[in-house]
């Protein structure tokens, strides 16, 4: 930090553009922390598509009578609110012969809206 005499003199002898360099520190500032957020958000978003696509694959795999791993679970439509744009909304699922459509509530989770031979 530069010291509070230090700061006035400056301004004194830089006038405006004191303050523009400032005001770019600012800017810098905001915008570092701004992508940083950004980053930090898309990571857990990422997490949690990974979590819904494999409690979906559990529930299924107890829906259609079908081992996990011969499932083959895909998003079918994704959320589009800001704060959960890309989320899965609805999600398919099919395997040994069967399929399943599983649609995300809020507060609840996942149900199935329907199975089919």
């Amino acid at each position: 930090m530069i010291n509070r005499k230090v700061r006035i003199r400056a301004m004194k002898v830089l006038g405006n553009k004191y303050l523009e360099v400032q005001m770019k520190v600012f800017k810098t500032a905001v915008m570092v922390i701004s992508i940083s957020l950004i980053s930090a958000c898309a990571g857990i978003k990422e997490g949690i598509k990974k979590d819904n696509l494999e409690q979906v694959r559990t529930m299924a795999a107890f829906d259609l009578n079908c081992d996990k791993e011969k499932l083959d679970v895909q998003i079918l439509s994704v959320m589009d609110h800001w704060a959960d744009g890309g989320l899965p909304k609805e999600i398919g699922v099919k395997g040994c012969g069967r399929q399943a459509r599983y649609t995300g509530v809020r507060g609840v989770g996942w149900v199935a809206n329907t199975i089919s031979d």
